[in-house]
């Protein structure tokens, strides 16, 4: 089902990217309407693919599910997400951080983790992140498949992750550039004596 309310075949391409060097560490394409079964996927492939289980995880409130928490919790990831209803619960002048009569451990963790000034800082960094390297599909031309299938659909995705990784890579290592070459500027201009 469509945003317009209206039915058409689509897929739902999915993104996990490293924050600070804004790589995408895995990718996945599914026909699920809705992203509430994606995190643990992309969780595991990104195990996969890096060898390293991520430490946290920055969803947006489109993967809030019990299950969701519940198996990041199992693979010792922290998920920051906003709270379902957290803007009205204030607005009300309720507090959304306190524990909720059917909340089960992990969403009372959520609600625990979340209320830190720390984790609200640390969700900022989902926009520039996530956000990011999906404006990038979509500034590439990623709008629309040309080909059929979920199987083809996914290897035009890789590329795409490919050609982006690229890129990045190419940019990270001019910023280590500049970085090196102005620690050596400062470092000699210390060991030059003044007249």
């Amino acid at each position: 089902k469509m945003p317009d309310g209206g039915f058409r075949p689509a897929l739902n391409v999915q993104f996990a990217t490293a924050v600070g060097s804004g790589l995408i560490v895995a990718a996945d394409v599914t026909n699920a309407g809705t992203d509430a079964g994606e995190p643990g996927p992309m969780v595991e492939t990104t195990r996969k693919n890096t060898g390293k289980t991520p430490d946290s995880v920055l969803l947006d409130g489109g993967y809030y599910t019990r299950e969701n928490l519940r198996a990041a919790e199992e693979a010792g990831t922290k998920a920051y997400m906003p709270l379902k209803q957290e803007k009205k619960e204030l607005e009300a002048g309720t507090d959304p951080y306190a524990p909720k009569k059917n909340d089960t451990a992990e969403q009372k963790k959520l609600r625990e983790r979340m209320k830190a000034p720390q984790a609200k800082a640390l969700y900022k960094l989902r926009g520039q992140t996530a956000e990011w390297s999906n404006a990038q599909a979509r500034n590439w031309g990623m709008r629309q498949f040309a080909v059929r299938g979920q199987e083809k659909a996914r290897l035009v995705v890789l590329w795409f992750v490919l050609a982006h990784n690229l890129f990045r890579a190419e940019a990270l290592r001019a910023k280590q550039t500049e970085r090196e070459m102005a620690e050596r500027k400062a470092a000699s201009e210390q060991q030059t004596p003044g007249c």
